[in-house]
């Protein structure tokens, strides 16, 4: 990684460098070349020669027009342009002036600028260039295609000859110096930076030294961790297990032997789900191949090979292990708390009870005699339909009942669950809360036998409960309930169509009572639970409870 990034650098410094060698070309070739134009308008004066002037003049233009927007053209652009341009200049002197013309001086140049722009190959490609633009001058001259009609003697004695070539001369040195220079500042700048960098070598060396101390304390200061901690393990009270991430258990303490009543043999490098209780396979499998990626905490209901029915909140750590990254489970046991939980939670359901069987004997000893009397007073406005005394009590006597059923009509127990069974009740409440068939409720139930009565009110408001929240919130147009009973244990089905909702939100799973007091119903009588929805997918809810561990 650190070779990569030094490597990027020094190509990021070169491209810096020719970049610069091209504009300090451009620069230089656009203000000494001014005056090279001027001198060549004289030349053309004198020698009559007005092709030879607008060569020179497009090609001053040409390369003035791309130093002014240098910073809009690439590097290749600007540095083609250059070299294109001096090889025109070649062979313009070529075609006029012949051999004894600077053409030579001018293609040396941009054969020196090449391999200072680009590199050795493509310096060698202007070399063969130049030497193919001279033969070519030199056959073209023996073919009389290209003639020559100037005085020589004359031509080579004029001033303006001697100034041009000096212009000429002063435009490739001053390139070549300078880009030069820029060579030579950037080879400096390196020494400079490869002294700092050997400076910091050095730094760092001492510092990996220092490093290296640390670490030797660090890993001494490990192994007295690994003792305490291989203590802590043996002798701690709640079982503790550790996983590889392949799912085999590869160390344990004696508390986790006794949860589990195996022989430390038959523990050692099995996998988990070996003594895993079934119903929770489906729900580990999905981390078959990402053990890391489990909850750091669950509950866990746990049947030991004694059969007594455990419940076990476990919490998972990641740990380097000597074999690797490996997962510590650590186990603790609240049986105790969760049927204590039953019992108040039994005693609670109870006092509800009775105190709805209270609320419906005030309704029929409250509300009853309220509607006889109202009975005879409307007996009475039948013969009498315009006595206002008769319409005032009949008015406060229909308000005392209305209040009335107001207050206790919310907690009045059904009738008919007490005498005929959950299923009647149930099918009761549908026809009640329904209209028409919207939602169509369609519920099925092999229940012949009645339960206890906890069971029947658990189930009754767990499906009114359900049904209510449908019927408020999901847009349902079909409803399905299912009550099977299967070797003493209740199964509840219930699906909707409506538009779900994400069961990963807490806020749903905790808004009000609604699913999460259902779930505490169900976990509470030591059920299980499954709630699967997704927006617009509707709602399956699964519940199954042993009736015969419900007292």
């Amino acid at each position: 990684m650190i070779h990569c990034t030094m490597q990027e650098h020094l190509l990021l410094e070169e491209h810096r460098v020719k970049n610069k060698l091209v504009n300090v070309a451009l620069v230089v070739a656009s203000l000494v070349g001014l005056p090279l134009v001027a001198a060549s308008v004289i030349r053309a004066n004198i020698f009559q020669d007005i092709l030879f002037l607008a060569a020179h003049v497009s090609m001053y233009l040409m390369v003035l027009v791309v130093m002014l927007l240098r910073h809009q053209l690439t590097y290749r652009w600007r540095a083609y342009t250059i070299i294109f341009i001096i090889f025109l200049v070649a062979i313009v002197d070529f075609v006029k002036t012949g051999f004894i013309s600077i053409g030579f001086l001018w293609m040396t140049t941009a054969v020196v600028l090449c391999v200072l722009f680009f590199n050795f190959k493509r310096g060698l490609y202007c070399l063969g260039f130049g030497l193919l633009i001279i033969f070519s001058i030199a056959f073209l001259d023996k073919t009389h295609v290209i003639t020559y009609d100037l005085d020589y003697q004359y031509y080579a004695r004029e001033p303006i000859i001697v100034v041009i070539r000096t212009f000429a001369y002063l435009i490739t040195s001053l390139i070549i110096i300078f880009s030069i220079r820029q060579i030579y500042n950037t080879l400096n700048d390196s020494n400079t930076l490869l002294s700092i960098q050997k400076a910091d070598l050095i730094k760092s060396t001492e510092r990996l030294k220092q490093e290296m101390e640390v670490r030797i304390q660090s890993e001494k200061q490990a192994l007295d961790n690994e003792y305490k901690f291989k203590s802590i393990f043996e002798l701690s009270t709640d079982p503790i297990a550790v996983v590889d991430l392949q799912g085999r258990i590869i160390d344990f303490n004696h508390s986790f032997m006794e949860l589990s009543k195996r022989e430390a043999a038959d523990l050692s490098m099995i996998h988990y789900l070996s003594i895993m209780p079934e119903e929770y396979h489906e729900y580990f499998l999905t981390y078959n191949n990402r053990l890391k990626e489990l909850p750091g905490r669950f509950e866990l209901r746990y049947h030991n090979r004694s059969g007594k029915a455990m419940y076990l909140d476990v919490s998972l750590s990641i740990i380097h292990y000597p074999s690797g990254e490996a997962l510590l489970a650590v186990f603790r046991d609240y049986t105790e708390r969760i049927y204590n939980d039953r019992a108040i939670y039994s005693a609670v359901l109870e006092a509800e009870e009775r105190e709805r069987l209270n609320l419906s004997k005030e309704l029929h000893d409250g509300l009853g005699p309220l509607l006889s009397t109202l009975k005879i007073y409307f007996e009475v406005l039948e013969k009498r339909p315009g006595d206002p005394e008769i319409h005032q009590r009949i008015n406060n006597t229909l308000a005392e009942s209305i209040k009335g059923v107001k207050a206790i009509s919310n907690n009045l127990s059904p009738y008919i669950l007490q005498n005929l069974g959950v299923t009647k009740a149930l099918q009761g409440f549908i026809n009640n809360v329904t209209i028409g068939d919207f939602p169509k409720v369609t519920m099925e139930s092999n229940m012949t036998e009645r339960l206890s009565e906890k069971v029947e009110i658990t189930v009754y408001r767990l499906v009114t409960e359900l049904l209510n929240n449908t019927l408020k919130h999901a847009q349902a147009r079909h409803v399905f309930i299912e009550l099977l009973m299967e070797d003493e244990v209740l199964t509840i089905r219930y699906t909707d169509d409506g538009k779900g909702f994400d069961t990963e939100s807490n806020e749903k799973m905790h808004n009000g009572i609604g699913l999460f007091n259902i779930k505490s119903r169900i976990e509470k009588f030591g059920g299980t639970i499954h709630i699967d929805s997704k927006k617009d997918q509707g709602f399956r809810f699964l519940a199954t409870m042993n009736v015969n561990e419900i007292t």
